[in-house]
């Protein structure tokens, strides 16, 4: 009796052991499918970031193809279009002489006109032709010290102009040495501070202030404070457009290509820029540029 319990408490073992083995294959089946499942899953998905980083790699070479042909457009045609402008404001301003004294004062005046669209244009075109050297052209990084870049303007690009205008021009405290392109940046402070002197109310005396201070992430921030003129809130956030003036008419020159060029600069090195103005109280130019130091620039006392 005792041999045929112990036979049957064994037989019921091996039915249990026979269900866990089928149970646990079944499982072991089924893990095995699901992780054959989620190997093919992950395949799928590195094949589709494959494709996705070779299609916006060739989507990339051709936008930069593309931009390359734009510039090079740009500067063939810009090019082509300067010699029949110089011809015409030559040819204009001999006639002027030599034909002043007998025309009259309606034509004399068309001929003025004439003369002075074909110059204004001259210099829409070769302020177009500076922005496409800068597009097409690789900024060369290297430390370029701003104290110097402001010495060189004083002395040299904008000599003249200050000396004209008597323009007050205050550097509080020392600027940082800053990486990027010295020619480039040297540009964008140019152009900065020529616009500040630009754009005062009748006769005043022009006032331009450079400081600097510390920003995020290894950046300075630098700001160009003039006393002009200001500009509108509502023209503000289109400023830096290509062709775009906010001041109407003819009392300011400017081919709205400058402040274009100074955005270009600073977003190919890397930066942000922006202006705070109001209206008959000034404005305010800033943009950040990558410190080539570890420590901040110092505060102005």
């Amino acid at each position: 009796m005792t041999q045929l319990y112990a036979e049957s408490q064994l037989q019921e073992r091996l039915k249990q052991a026979e269900k866990e083995a089928l149970y646990y294959r079944a499982v072991a089946e089924e893990t095995g499918k699901k992780a054959l499942r989620r190997v093919e899953q992950l395949e799928e998905l590195i094949a589709q970031k494959k494709q996705a980083e070779k299609d916006s790699a060739d989507l990339l070479d051709r936008v930069r193809q593309s931009n390359e042909e734009l510039s090079e457009f740009a500067h063939v045609v810009s090019h082509d279009l300067r010699e029949p402008l110089r011809k015409i404001i030559c040819f204009g301003s001999i006639l002027n002489e030599s034909l002043g004294a007998t025309l009259s004062e309606e034509d004399a005046d068309s001929l003025a006109i004439m003369i002075d669209g074909a110059a204004r244009m001259q210099k829409m075109i070769d302020a177009l032709l500076l922005y496409c050297r800068i597009t097409h052209r690789l900024a060369e990084s290297q430390a370029v010290d701003l104290n110097q870049i402001v010495e060189q303007l004083r002395d040299f690009e904008l000599a003249v102009l200050l000396d004209e205008k008597e323009v007050v021009m205050e550097v509080p405290q020392t600027l940082p040495t800053v990486e990027g392109d010295g020619a480039q940046i040297r540009e964008l402070l140019q152009n900065l501070t020529a616009n500040g002197i630009k754009y005062q109310p009748g006769n005043a005396v022009p006032r331009i202030r450079i400081t600097a201070s510390a920003a995020d992430h290894g950046m300075v921030r630098i700001e160009v404070t003039d006393n002009g003129i200001g500009i509108e809130s509502a023209c503000q956030e289109n400023v830096f457009a290509m062709f775009k003036r906010v001041h109407h008419g003819n009392m300011y020159e400017g081919t709205g290509v400058g402040l274009a060029i100074c955005k270009k600069i600073v977003k190919r090195h890397g930066g942000r820029i922006g202006v705070e103005s109001q209206l008959g109280e000034g404005s305010t130019f800033w943009f950040t540029l990558p410190l080539a130091e570890s420590k901040a620039p110092r505060q102005s006392a």
